[in-house]
């Protein structure tokens, strides 16, 4: 939860310990998990060769048997964190060798894996293929209430909508996966698409603050409150989160990137690509 409110510092503190207390035991599976929070803590954080070395020795720690493959999403994981380093090559390989496709039978237990399809396809400009398989988790998670999985996906979604073209409807998404997110706080389910999405919540800040003074005549308005299904919750100028200014959010998802942002791409090695 530290990790997803974009509270880096505490979170690590959190990982380090509970690392520290997993190497003391024989179970291997929570050793795991706490090498991946970290690996995610590290990769925020702008140290991707960490986060990769973090990330490769949490992948082994499980014996490779179906039965730790099935339990422990790690080589999704791993796959995602490879996108988030620009080596696109090597997770789609991954999703070509497990047989991955955008018209599989899905379901939740390998939900992980077909999110990482997403983002693949999307790496290779198939937009197309992206939101179809994306449609079809969202109904899914939906169709179960899993929120969190809803935010992501409704996030992912917003950015395959772009690509494909139509620029009102990926605003129109983002906004409602905005509205899911913010009762929690959740902020790295965003920054973690990295350029993408930052580029796509500065064009829904400037939306909601209408056309600036001295624009062109006739030049085109862009979408109000309340109609073409972009809604508006009530927010303090330039706060994409309807926060305060200088709440964690507003340093975090601040579109125009005041008050030292972390939105991965600036002054992050992270090119732009996801739990």
């Amino acid at each position: 939860m530290l990790y997803a409110r974009d509270e880096l510092d505490a979170a690590l503190r959190h990982a380090t310990e509970a690392v520290t207390l997993g190497r003391q035991v024989v179970e291997s599976f929570l050793l795991a998990l706490g090498l991946d929070a970290m690996a995610w803590i590290h990769q925020a954080m702008g140290n991707a060769e960490a986060a990769l070395e973090t990330m490769d020795e949490a992948y082994g720690t499980l014996p490779a048997t179906a039965v730790a493959r099935h339990i422990y999403p790690g080589e999704a994981w791993r796959a995602r964190l490879l996108l988030a380093l620009g080596r696109v090559g090597e997770a789609a390989r991954w999703t070509d060798e497990r047989g991955l496709t955008a018209d599989d039978v899905i379901s939740y237990q390998r939900e992980r894996n077909y999110l990482v399809l997403a983002r693949v396809l999307l790496a290779r400009h198939d937009p197309a293929g992206a939101l179809r398989l994306l449609e079809r988790l969202h109904a899914l998670a939906a169709s179960q209430g899993r929120t969190e999985s809803l935010i992501e996906i409704t996030a992912l979604r917003s950015l395959a909508t772009q690509a494909a073209g139509d620029h009102q409807g990926a605003l129109t998404g983002l906004a409602e996966a905005l509205t899911l997110a913010r009762p929690e706080g959740y902020i790295r389910v965003f920054a973690d698409e990295g350029p993408p999405m930052a580029a796509l919540l500065r064009s829904l800040v400037r939306a909601r603050q209408g056309p600036r003074r001295g624009g062109a005549p006739g030049s085109a308005r862009p979408p109000e409150p309340g109609r073409s299904g972009v809604p508006a919750p009530s927010r303090a100028p330039g706060d994409a989160w309807g926060r305060p200014s200088g709440d964690g959010a507003d340093r975090t998802l601040d579109p125009a990137g005041a008050g030292g942002s972390r939105i991965p791409g600036r002054g992050e090695a992270k090119p732009a690509d996801r739990r």
